[in-house]
């Protein structure tokens, strides 16, 4: 800040104060007493600036008038009858005041006193000049007559005149009003009031300044510039209370200021003024929320924001939003041509925008600091508030008209979608969300919603369903285990092999209802049902067809010709199929004859060796038919029974 301050001097050239001094210290008159002889009229002066006011009363400087009466040495009266006598003493002054009365300055400026032959009377002044340089005051002592003996020659009043020199020794009171507190331009002047000086004109402000703001006793100590005076340098006098900042940075700036009269007295600092240089606007505004081309709803749009501003000089710092439904700005100052509200200051970086109604919308912003310094606004942002939810429109299913579906269960479901309309936006292709055709399990009956939903920018939701019913109409499959004919012999075993089933839903297993009963004694065809019904419903069956022969007829033996006797046994098979026969002679062959039946079959015979062995008078192999026999029953009776009651 050179260029405001001027030269900075280290050194400050002390200015004392000068004492008055009179130019005649004494004045000595010779008034005549009596005797004509010379009594003394002796006295000194002080006085006091020329400053009348009351602050610079100095009570101590005095005028002092000393008189003495002088015994005489000749003449006709004895001076030792000499009372005592008033005597009184003038003082005149040609500019100023004086008072015999210091204390309280009081006039008339008459001192009376007594003396007598010998004594001397003090008479003290107080003198006040109004005028600096050179004064004159009088003294005139008055002297009476004594004992009514007047003085030889009559009476004297004696008279003396000093010339006095009247200077200031009072310093300048300091100065006050130091403006401009805050500024934002680096190109101003600091000013402050003029003092005011009753004695010595001011011919000289001196100033320092500093962005440290520390003080000692009131006064600036750190990076000072100053224009005090050097002594060499007068071009940095300054003899108006303004001081030129041009070039002056930005900051905080402290200065002080005081007075230097003709007397050369200096006046004490003024005190320490602040001045704020700030000529930059705010930085860091920029718009936040909504973003620019947002779509929003009414609900959704409570505030707009926008990022804190900063200044480093002047806070606090206020903002101003505006709002507009036409982009357009004016080329001036940037502010929308035709607003639809513009805010007062804010102190916070934000707004509350509630109920907002459908429209396009542009807003921005600017901030100013506390000087005034502002922004430019923001760039206008695009707002679009949208309370309408999108259409969705569905897709027929097929070449129908209706939009609900049934399948059969297991057959391949193919969603045909649907598309969404927004304003101006669409027919656009939509995916289902919630149960779509992804979620449609077609191996399982049952009722299925597809969901179709668009949520468009602004958070408006659409949503369209379709109904879709899997259906099971179709019968399960059921498939005998082994042939579905089976021939049996008369008194044979059944063996059950069973049936499977297999279903498209319920999937597949052995089935359970068998119905038909197979009696193998007794010749014939019998029908066995295997059936199967779903869980929906759907009985599937199959049969398998058993059949049982017929008896087949037995021959018994009549006769067993054992090989240690030789025997014969006849035997005829009556109408009924009984075998008749009696005892005959058997020869030794062991051959057993049999008459023919009554269908006429012929009868035959079996020879026997005689070598075949016997148990019980029959061959081996009877006894193994038998055996077999026995056993086939038994089968028939009780293995069956207990195997049908196994499964």
């Amino acid at each position: 800040m050179r260029s405001i301050l001027g030269k900075l001097y280290q050194n400050v050239t002390s200015l004392k104060a000068v004492s008055f001094v009179a130019v005649s210290a004494i004045a000595v008159i010779t008034p005549l007493l009596f005797s004509q002889q010379a009594s003394a009229l002796n006295f000194s002066i002080n006085y006091l600036n020329a400053n009348p006011t009351s602050q610079n009363l100095e009570i101590n400087n005095t005028t002092t008038i000393s008189v003495k009466a002088v015994l005489a040495k000749t003449g006709l009266l004895s001076f030792a009858q000499l009372v005592s006598q008033n005597a009184s003493i003038t003082a005149t002054v040609t500019s100023g005041e004086i008072s015999k009365d210091c204390l309280n300055w009081t006039t008339p400026t008459t001192a009376t006193f007594n003396f007598v032959a010998g004594d001397t009377a003090n008479v003290s002044f107080c003198y006040k000049g109004t005028v600096l340089g050179a004064q004159t005051i009088s003294f005139t002592s008055s002297f009476p007559y004594g004992l009514g003996f007047a003085p030889l020659g009559g009476v004297k009043t004696p008279s003396t005149t000093a010339n006095v020199l009247v200077r200031d020794t009072v310093a300048p009171v300091a100065p006050t009003g130091g403006l401009p507190t805050t500024t934002t331009t680096n190109n101003f002047n600091f000013v402050w009031n003029p003092v005011i000086d009753n004695g010595s004109p001011i011919t000289e402000y001196q100033y320092q300044t500093s962005t440290n703001p520390s003080v000692s006793a009131g006064v600036l100590q750190a990076g000072l510039w100053r224009n005090w005076i050097d002594g060499n340098s007068a071009q940095h006098h300054l003899t108006t209370p303004l001081i030129n900042s041009t070039g002056a940075s930005d900051g905080i700036w402290y200065w002080q200021v005081r007075a230097v009269d003709a007397a050369g007295n200096v006046g004490p600092w003024s005190s320490v003024w602040t001045t704020v240089i700030d000529t930059t606007a705010p930085t860091g505004l920029e718009n936040f929320s909504p973003a620019d081309g947002a779509f929003i709803t009414t609900a959704n749009l409570t505030e707009v924001d926008w990022t804190d501003a900063t200044d480093l000089i002047s806070n606090p710092v206020s903002y101003y939003y505006q709002s507009s439904t036409s982009s357009d700005v004016n080329e001036v100052d940037g502010s929308f041509t035709t607003p639809v509200y513009t805010s007062d200051a804010l102190d916070v970086s934000n707004i509350l925008t509630p109920g907002t109604p459908e429209g396009v919308y542009y807003w921005h912003v600017r901030a100013v600091d506390s000087l005034g310094n502002s922004t430019p606004w923001t760039e206008p942002w695009k707002v679009t508030v949208d309370n309408t939810k999108p259409v969705i429109t569905i897709r027929p299913a097929g070449e129908s008209e209706q939009v609900d579906v049934t399948i059969e269960a297991g057959d391949v479901y193919i969603d045909q979608g649907a598309t969404w309309t927004d304003g101006t936006e669409g027919p656009i292709d939509v995916a289902g969300e919630g149960e779509t055709a992804s979620n449609v399990d077609n191996m399982i009956p049952g009722e299925y919603t597809v969901v179709y939903s668009h949520t468009d920018s602004a958070g408006n939701t659409g949503t369209a369903t379709r109904n879709v019913t899997v259906v099971d109409t179709t019968k399960p499959v059921v498939t005998l285990k082994g042939s579905d004919q089976i021939t049996l012999e008369n008194g044979a075993i059944y063996i059950e092999q069973g049936a499977s089933w297999t279903d498209l839903v319920d999937g597949k297993g052995d089935v359970t209802d068998i119905a038909g009963n197979v009696n193998t004694k007794i010749a014939g065809t019998y029908t066995i049902t295997y059936s199967y019904m779903d869980k929906a419903g759907n009985t599937g069956t199959a049969t398998r067809k058993v059949t049982v022969k017929d008896a087949p007829v037995v021959i018994v033996p009549l006769a067993i010709i054992k090989t240690a006797t030789t025997k014969t046994f006849s035997s005829a098979a009556d109408s009924n199929g009984e075998v008749m026969g009696d005892s005959t002679t058997s020869d030794t062959t062991g051959s057993v004859k049999a008459a023919s039946d009554t269908s006429g079959n012929s009868t035959g015979s079996t020879n026997s060796d005689s070598s075949t062995p016997s148990i019980f008078g029959l061959a081996w192999y009877w006894w193994v038919l038998i055996l077999a026999a026995i056993a086939g029953l038994w089968w028939f009776l009780f293995g069956r029974r207990k195997k049908e009651d196994e499964e």
